[in-house]
């Protein structure tokens, strides 16, 4: 029918440009895997990119930032870390020490701004938050550089509060029971009786 053809990898009403998949000035046809993206045409060098998303050799990898089986760009904010890769949910997850629907406030048991891990024993509180140092408080009660003793006033295993009137004193520490004793000089069930006063008398001739 006469009508002109272009050779293997050319295009154009001339032919004169590359086909799609044929790259340089000789057109050469791209060698590209099919996940793979050639950068063809006669300004083109051949080499095979991935589409937007993905990565590794043959781009069948999810590029970091996307998740799941087509590559889907995270939409977490920059405090968190998402779930990425193929296997990836895209699930935008704290880093350690980080808590918060966006990642911005510390986790219990981490402090400062940076959300540094506290360092205090089982038996201390620690002063956590955003806002806080991170030293170790003794929980009401507990005394002593690591709170394993009883405050003065506190007594037993659990240190509880001593319920002793002004006048008595309390048997505390961890050994202790509670028992209230009176103080020297006071007397009585409730301790209010200062053993020292006699009863007023009359002496007359």
């Amino acid at each position: 029918d006469g009508a002109c053809l272009c050779p293997a990898g050319w295009a154009g009403a001339d032919c004169s440009e590359c086909e799609s998949g044929y790259f340089g000035e000789h057109c050469v046809k791209c060698t590209c895997s099919p996940n793979q993206t050639c950068n063809d045409t006669l300004a083109g060098d051949g080499a095979c990119l991935c589409p937007a998303g993905w990565a590794g050799a043959d781009c069948s990898e999810c590029e970091s930032g996307y998740f799941g089986e087509h590559c889907v760009k995270c939409t977490c904010s920059p405090n968190q870390t998402c779930n990425d890769t193929l296997a990836g949910d895209g699930a935008c997850l704290c880093p350690a020490g980080w808590a918060g629907a966006d990642c911005s406030e510390c986790e219990r048991g981490y402090f400062g701004e940076h959300c540094e891990k506290c360092t205090c024993s089982p038996n201390q509180t620690c002063n956590d938050t955003l806002a806080g140092d991170g030293a170790c408080l003794c929980p009401a009660g507990w005394a002593g550089a690591d709170c394993s003793e009883c405050e003065s006033g506190y007594f037993g295993e659990h240190c509880g509060k001593c319920t002793c009137s002004p006048n008595q004193t309390c048997n505390d520490t961890l050994a202790g029971d509670g028992t209230c004793v009176c103080e020297g000089g006071w007397t009585g069930t409730g301790c209010d009786v200062c053993e020292f006063i006699t009863p007023f008398s009359s002496v007359f001739p």
